[in-house]
Order: structure tokens, then C-alpha cells, then sequence
């Protein structure tokens, strides 16, 4: 009987003493402010991952400032050429990332059975 006092005690003191501060996780949580700091520790937590390997069975084929200069708007026959390109490597998968609501230029057609 005096065992099970003395642990009612000792635990009532232990969840008097730990409540606070659980009461104010919980509100600064619900309100955003742990935010900032989750994302801090999420974000230390990527950086510090080993870095892994590339896979050389994937390719990223894009368009930066000078071709889009050189070549804008990029026609359905140059396209057309793209992608013959790339399908004679044997790809699994070609993906494009366009938003073409007409055509542009000539080969529309050569577009269309490339694709």
C-alpha cells in the first residue's frame, strides 16, 4: 500500500513538472512558430545525407537562355528533330514538359509521327 503511495508521488510530481512544458509545445506547434525550426533540422537533416549516385540510365535534355535565344520559338520540325534524336538511343520513356496550344513553324506532320 505504501509502494503504490509513494509511485503516485513520484509520478504526480513527474507529470506536474513535465505537463508546462508540454502544454507549451503544443500551442507554440498549433500556432506555427516550431515551424521555422522544423524546417531548419529537416533541411540540416538532407544535407548531411551521403550523396548519392547518378543514374547514367537517365538523361535531362533542356533548353537554357541560349538555345531558347538561338531557337525561340522553337518550331514543330526542330522538335521533331529533337526527339528523333533521342528516340534513336532506344529510351524507354521521353517525357516533355510544353505547353504548345498551336503549331509553330513548319512540320507539324513530322511532329506528329515523331511523337
Amino acid at each position: 500500500m505504501k509502494n503504490s503511495r509513494l509511485w503516485l508521488r513520484i509520478y504526480g510530481k513527474v507529470i506536474g513538472a513535465i505537463s508546462p512544458f508540454i502544454v507549451l509545445i503544443l500551442l507554440l506547434n498549433a500556432n506555427g512558430f516550431l515551424s521555422t525550426l522544423e524546417l531548419a533540422i529537416y533541411d540540416l537533416f538532407f544535407q548531411s545525407r551521403p550523396l548519392e549516385n547518378l543514374d547514367k540510365r537517365i538523361v535531362i535534355v533542356g533548353l537554357e537562355e541560349p538555345e531558347i535565344k538561338e531557337y525561340y520559338p522553337l518550331t514543330d520540325s526542330n522538335l521533331a528533330q529533337l526527339i528523333k534524336k533521342i528516340n534513336s538511343q532506344k529510351p524507354s520513356v521521353i517525357g516533355l514538359d510544353f505547353y504548345r496550344d498551336v503549331s509553330v513553324g513548319e512540320g507539324a506532320e513530322e511532329l506528329k509521327k515523331s511523337v
